[in-house]
C-alpha cells in the first residue's frame, strides 16, 4: 500500500498553532501552489482568483451550519482549495454548491463535528485527505459528476456506515480512500464505480503499518463490475445483485444521488436470506410512496399545530424560523423523523417538489440572511 502524505495537515496544524487562522492561505500556497498568489477576503472567506474563477482557500466565520456560497464578489466558487475549513470543529453541517469542481486535498480534515455532508452535483474531484478524520460523518452520497476520489479521502471517518455511489458515472476510488472506517460493514457498489485501489474499501490500519480486512465486510453489487472483481481479490462476501428494475431508469437519468439510493433499495440481493429478500422487496415498493424525501406520508398530525406555520422555511411548523427548522429537516432527510402534510410544503424552499439538501441549503443561506426565501404561507385555508 502507498504511504498517504500528512504534510497538508501538519502544515495546517503549525499554521493554527503559530499564526492562526489568518496564516493558513500562506502555508497553503506555499506548500501546495508553489506560488505566492494573493488572497482576496470576501466576508468571512478568503479565496484566490484564478482564471476569474474563485478558489477558496481559507475561512475565517463562525458558524456551524455552513453552506458554502456558489459565488464570492461575483466570482464563480469552482474550488475548495486545500486546507481551506482544515480543523474547523465549529462546523456541523457542510453543503458544497454545485459550480465547485474540486474538493482539495485535506480540505476538510478533522472537522471533527461535522455530521452532515452534502457534496454538490458539480464535483468532479475529491482529493487526497479531504474528509479524513471527519469522525462525525454518519454517511455520503458521491454525485455521478465525480471522477476520482483520493487516497484516504475519508480515512478515519469513524461513524460513517453509509456510502452511496452513483449507477452512472466513471468514478476512480483511489487506494485506501474509505480505510479506518470501522462502522461501514457493508457497501453497495454501483455501476458508475469504474475503479476501486488497493484496501480502498473494507480495510483497517490502526496498527499503524499493515492494512486488515474488516471482519465480515461485504460487498453488494452487480455481477461482471469492478466491485465484483475487488470483492474476489480481497476475499470479500459477496452479494450480486439482480438488475434495476425498468421503473428506475428515470431516476437513474435525472438523479444520480438519487438513483444510488432507489436503487440500492430495489436491488434484491439474489445471496440473502428468502426472509432478507421479502425486506428487501417490500422496501422496494414502497420507496415511492412513504420513503423518499419530499412525499407525503399517512401519520395523523395535529391540525393546530399545522395552522401556526409561517411559511417557507417554517419546518417543524412552530411559528419561528429558526437552527431548529434546519435540524428538523436534516432528521427527515435522513429519515430518521416524518414530517406533516404543512411542514413538508414549507421545507419545499426551491419549489420543486421535493425536499432534498438543495433546499437544506437555501434554508440555512435564509436564517444567515444571505438570501430572501419566499414570503407565501403555505398554512391550511
Amino acid at each position: 500500500m502507498k504511504t498517504r502524505s500528512k504534510i497538508a495537515a501538519c502544515a495546517v496544524s503549525c499554521a493554527v498553532l503559530l499564526g492562526g487562522a489568518a496564516a493558513l492561505p500562506q502555508v497553503r500556497n506555499a506548500l501546495f501552489s508553489g506560488t505566492n498568489v494573493s488572497a482576496a477576503v470576501y466576508g468571512d472567506y478568503i479565496y484566490d482568483v484564478k482564471d476569474g474563477k474563485a478558489h477558496i482557500t481559507g475561512y475565517t466565520g463562525t458558524e456551524s451550519y455552513l453552506s458554502v456560497p456558489s459565488s464570492l464578489d461575483g466570482r464563480t466558487v469552482v474550488c475548495i482549495d486545500d486546507g481551506a475549513f482544515c480543523g474547523n470543529e465549529n462546523l456541523k453541517y457542510v453543503s458544497i454548491p454545485s459550480t465547485v469542481e474540486r474538493i482539495g486535498l485535506s480540505a476538510f480534515e478533522s472537522c471533527t463535528s461535522v455530521s452532515t455532508l452534502n457534496i454538490g452535483s458539480g464535483v468532479k474531484t475529491i482529493d487526497a485527505t479531504a474528509f479524513a478524520g471527519c469522525t462525525g460523518i454518519t454517511s455520503v452520497s458521491i454525485p455521478a459528476s465525480v471522477t476520482k476520489i483520493g487516497v484516504s479521502a475519508f480515512e478515519g471517518c469513524t461513524k460513517l456506515s453509509s456510502v452511496i455511489f452513483p449507477a452512472t458515472g466513471d468514478v476512480k476510488i483511489d487506494d485506501a480512500a474509505f480505510i479506518n472506517c470501522p462502522a461501514l460493514k457493508t457497501v453497495t457498489v454501483q455501476k458508475g464505480v469504474t475503479k476501486i485501489g488497493e484496501m480502498a474499501l473494507g480495510y483497517s490500519d490502526s496498527d499503524g503499518s499493515t492494512g486488515k480486512p474488516v471482519s465480515g465486510f461485504t460487498v453488494r453489487c452487480y455481477k461482471d463490475t469492478e466491485a465484483e472483481s475487488y470483492a474476489v481479490r480481497n476475499g470479500f462476501n459477496i452479494s450480486i445483485m439482480d438488475p434495476v428494475p425498468a421503473a428506475s431508469s428515470k431516476a437513474e437519468e435525472t438523479d444520480s444521488s438519487k438513483s444510488g439510493s432507489d436503487s440500492s433499495d430495489a436491488a434484491e440481493d439474489v445471496t440473502s436470506s428468502a426472509a432478507d429478500s421479502q425486506a428487501d422487496s417490500s422496501s422496494s415498493s414502497q420507496a415511492g410512496e412513504q420513503e423518499q424525501p419530499g412525499r407525503l406520508s399517512t401519520h395523523d398530525w395535529d391540525v393546530d399545530a399545522e395552522d401556526t406555520v409561517l411559511g417557507c422555511g417554517d419546518v417543524n411548523c412552530d411559528g419561528s424560523i429558526d437552527y431548529l427548522d434546519i435540524d428538523y429537516m436534516i432528521s427527515f432527510i435522513s429519515k430518521d423523523v416524518e414530517i406533516s402534510p404543512a411542514g413538508l410544503k414549507a421545507a419545499d424552499c426551491d419549489g420543486d417538489g421535493d425536499i432534498t439538501y438543495l433546499d437544506l441549503s437555501k434554508l440555512i443561506s435564509a436564517i444567515n440572511t444571505e438570501i430572501t426565501l419566499p414570503k407565501s404561507s403555505f398554512a391550511k385555508n
